[in-house]
């Protein structure tokens, strides 16, 4: 993009926040919308979905992509709810001339496998909670475990993640059947804390005795590592090169190397899950200069502090992009 000026600060300091990290990863939901009503997600009754007219466009989603990008930004995720079920969705990701990433349930309808194999994806993080068909259709309200197994084993794209919420008496049994499934498959697998965003009774399973589970029995090796600014503590499999991620959001705030903000569906910026506050860029992007824009986003990434401390009661996870 042409013309990008700040008069008062360098480029690179309008996405360094008040605690000095650099944001260099953005979230973008694409649709609020899900073919799933998973129960950790939200309600049985659903959520209340956005009109059509309240979401961004593609063409402001492609705006706002090409002022991030100039600013430094290095890591675009499209989420949702489900990203595939929203229409056009498969021309807007052709039209994306940079590596991005992409999370999904992978069984939105008419899903056409061999034309997601040919996008610019540079990873895709796929969420499944259980590997037995009647636990699957229970966590996600219908849903039909053939369906993702049958699209999971025609994605080519190499960087898979298996993403698997931890549900203690529910798929805590299934834990090898994960790694096993990952390694077989040439995808890593993420285990992830449930956040109580919602009254779901299902219970949460810390993940850290699980990790010393693993180490102890020879699972996992005992080294682990963090991506940059990525939320998951890795451990490699032994005996491949997969690894094994924790997410431990509840138990162990990763505040201090985050370097991510979400943008909602309708263009709210969440500066981080456990806050209630969300600032909606969708105005400025439709009617603001360039400055502005940058006015904009400068303004709100100083607001993103520590939020250790809140952790419950917040929007369902549908409506925040995951």
């Amino acid at each position: 993009m042409q013309n990008l000026r700040f008069p008062r600060l360098p480029l690179w300091k309008v996405m360094t926040d008040s605690q000095g990290r650099k944001i260099s990863y953005i979230r973008i939901s694409l649709t609020d919308r899900c073919n799933l009503r998973c129960r950790y997600c939200m309600g049985e009754e659903g959520i209340k979905n956005l009109r059509h007219s309240d979401i961004l466009t593609y063409e402001e989603i492609l705006r706002m992509t090409e002022i991030f990008r100039t600013l430094g930004v290095e890591k675009f995720r499209f989420t949702g709810g489900e990203p595939f079920v929203r229409k056009g969705v498969m021309d807007f990701f052709e039209q994306l001339d940079f590596p991005f990433h992409i999370t999904t349930n992978l069984t939105a309808p008419f899903l056409d496998i061999g034309r997601i194999n040919k996008l610019k994806i540079a990873s895709i993080n796929v969420s499944c909670d259980s590997l037995e068909p009647e636990k699957y259709r229970f966590i996600t309200r219908g849903g039909r475990l053939e369906t993702f197994l049958e699209n999971f084993r025609k994605l080519r794209i190499k960087n898979k993640k298996l993403n698997v919420v931890l549900v203690k008496n529910f798929n805590d049994d299934e834990v090898l059947d994960f790694i096993k499934f990952a390694a077989e498959s040439d995808a890593d697998v993420r285990f992830i804390e449930k956040m109580d965003f919602l009254n779901d009774n299902l219970d949460f399973a810390p993940l850290r005795p699980l990790e010393k589970n693993l180490i102890e029995t020879g699972i996992i090796e005992a080294e682990s590592f963090n991506e940059p600014g990525g939320a998951a503590r890795y451990h490699k499999m032994n005996n491949s090169d997969k690894r094994v991620g924790f997410i431990s959001s509840m138990t162990e705030p990763f505040c201090d190397r985050c370097g991510k903000i979400r943008i909602k569906a309708n263009g709210d910026v969440k500066l981080c899950l456990f806050d209630e506050n969300s600032f909606n860029i969708s105005n400025v992007l439709k009617n603001g200069a360039n400055n502005e824009i940058l006015d904009f986003i400068y303004g709100i990434i100083q607001k993103k502090g520590k939020f250790p401390d809140v952790r419950r009661g917040m929007e369902p996870i549908a409506q925040m992009g995951g």
